[in-house]
């Protein structure tokens, strides 16, 4: 900071004089997933890197109705937000932990959280296999969904939820849930309940909206899902 000079691939170490969120044994049926904000801030940077590089995409482009300006626009702010560092979003969270691992308590604090980054929404896939659960997603939430779906069908990136420095996705007892999308809202922030925990101790699976093979063209990825209606 203030020296003027880009910093890239910084690690920064830090400490907490609470207990992390790390309560997989905690997790259980019912339980939320809460997204800090909505995900796929990669989608815009790549597509407009790519229009850059080949020309002829702005014809792809314009053929959905989506201009080079308006590409331009959604990196921006894309590029904003990941400069960002979390600190809002993470102290919200730090509101719901237990002092020590042993008063843990589900009507009061977070079971878990994980960043959404380079895999996207296949964090939630992680989440499920960690926590030997079934969840079912509500929505994607994403920054720029109309972007993301042509960065799909251009193939320009094989799974356009990804990004970096992303959002956080919380499990949550639904008695703390009103509470903290509240808190995250008060900081700045667009939280949405995204999908809830609805299975524990079963084969690890994540059913999702059909609307998802819209935004993954790599099968290989999307095969991690169930694809289906859900109400």
């Amino acid at each position: 900071p203030k020296r003027g000079r880009l910093l890239m691939g910084a690690t920064a170490i830090g400490y907490i004089d609470k207990a992390p969120p790390i309560f997989e044994h905690e997790v259980s049926a019912g339980m939320k997933l809460v997204i800090t904000r909505s995900m796929g801030e990669l989608a815009p940077i790549n597509l407009y890197l790519s229009l850059i590089i080949d020309e002829n995409l702005v014809k792809d482009l314009e053929s959905y109705g989506v201009s080079f300006e308006e590409v331009e626009k959604a990196k921006n702010r894309a590029v904003e937000l990941i400069s960002k560092p979390n600190i809002e979003a993470s102290a919200a969270i730090y509101k719901y932990l237990p002092d020590d691992p042993e008063h843990f308590r589900k009507d009061e604090h977070i079971a878990m959280t994980t960043d959404v980054t380079g895999p996207g929404i296949f964090v939630v896939k992680e989440l499920a296999e960690r926590t030997r659960t079934r969840i079912k997603l509500f929505n994607v939430p994403l920054l720029f969904p109309e972007i993301s779906r042509i960065v799909t069908r251009l193939y320009v990136m094989p799974n356009s939820t990804s990004g970096t420095n992303g959002p956080f996705i919380i499990v949550a007892q639904d008695t703390i849930v009103d509470d903290l999308t509240k808190e995250l809202r008060s900081r700045g922030l667009n939280p949405t309940i995204m999908g809830e925990v609805i299975e524990k101790d079963v084969k690890p699976e994540v059913i999702a909206p059909k609307e998802l093979k819209e935004y993954i063209a790599d099968q290989k990825i999307l095969s991690e899902f169930v694809l289906g209606d859900v109400l």
